[in-house]
């Protein structure tokens, strides 16, 4: 298992250098392991003040002896920061995923060590020299901002540092995703169970007022077309609408636009992954052109 990254409470000030792990690993609370990214739970504990660099001679692990960024902050000042950030977590991530976060803040709080480090050679060696610094920087930076707002929108940057799809929502990925993993006996935290799928009868009941709008599509058309006769008659004498070519013309363009802004209007408000309102199987809106083509046949007679 490869780019891994740990999470420490620890007596250390900086990172260990070559030949003080073992002191270090005696002087930690409990280790916390992810992979690929830092977690959003642990990178919230930090400022980008809290990014600190190391030393090039540090451990002898690889040959690969760059300096690279890690974290470092007080213990009790990323408590606060985490409380400070709580309310967004449940706005954002929802009450189950907001549970995780507490028992987080939880753990660290039953820590003793002063310090939190986040461990992160392994993740900058996926970077270009310099490039994991200057994402990490800006996913901070971000983080730090949003913490004063009351909605949370997470930046493509922040969702990359913590191993998340641009494409995907926190509020959909698994605890661990979310937080690491204890490498404990523990085994914490434990998995979300997965959503229970709701039958057809119950989809059916939580929507059982629908109307299907589709069967209004042919009477709106009607009304549309009707109501340009009657004003064309009304400006231009009775009987106008009916023996003159043009009117046709305006009486189509009225009678597909309301069915157009109909369809349109009715399709732009169904939920997420909903059915679109039809009818006779087409969207009602792909009854615009037909509707004008019905009542405007006349004028190109």
């Amino acid at each position: 298992m490869g780019n891994r990254v740990y999470l420490y409470c620890t007596t250390a000030t900086e990172i260990p250098k070559k030949g003080e792990w073992d002191i270090f690993f005696k002087n930690c609370g409990t280790e916390y392991e992810t992979q690929y990214c830092i977690p959003l739970y642990w990178l919230i504990i930090f400022r980008e003040s809290d990014i600190k660099i190391s030393p090039t001679d540090r451990n002898g692990f690889s040959e690969d002896e760059r300096a690279y960024p890690y974290l470092l902050a007080n213990r009790q000042v990323g408590i606060a920061r985490l409380k400070q950030f709580s309310h967004l977590i449940k706005q954002g991530l929802g009450n189950i995923r907001h549970d995780t976060y507490l028992e987080w803040i939880s753990r660290l709080e039953s820590e003793s060590m002063p310090n939190i480090i986040v461990r992160t050679e392994e993740l900058d060696w996926t970077y270009g020299e310099g490039e994991f610094e200057k994402d990490l920087r800006k996913a901070l930076s971000h983080l730090e901002v949003m913490s004063g707002k009351s909605e949370f929108v997470a930046s493509n940057t922040v969702k990359s540092m913590c191993g998340i799809d641009v494409n995907d929502d926190f509020c959909e990925n698994e605890s661990f995703v979310l937080v690491g993993s204890a490498n404990d006996r523990s085994g914490w935290p434990a998995r979300y169970a997965p959503p229970i799928p709701l039958s057809s009868v119950a989809s059916q009941d939580k929507n059982p007022s629908r109307i299907n709008w589709g069967i209004f599509t042919l009477p709106v058309a009607f009304v549309a077309a009707a109501f340009v006769n009657l004003s064309i008659d009304t400006i231009f004498g009775d009987g106008y609408y009916t023996a003159t070519a043009w009117p046709k013309l305006l009486g189509g363009i009225g009678a597909g636009l309301a069915v157009w802004a109909m369809g349109s209007f009715l399709n732009r408000r169904i939920p997420r992954n909903g059915k679109k309102y039809t009818f006779i199987w087409l969207p009602i809106e792909y009854w615009a052109p037909v509707a004008f083509v019905f009542w405007a046949s006349s004028f190109f007679r």
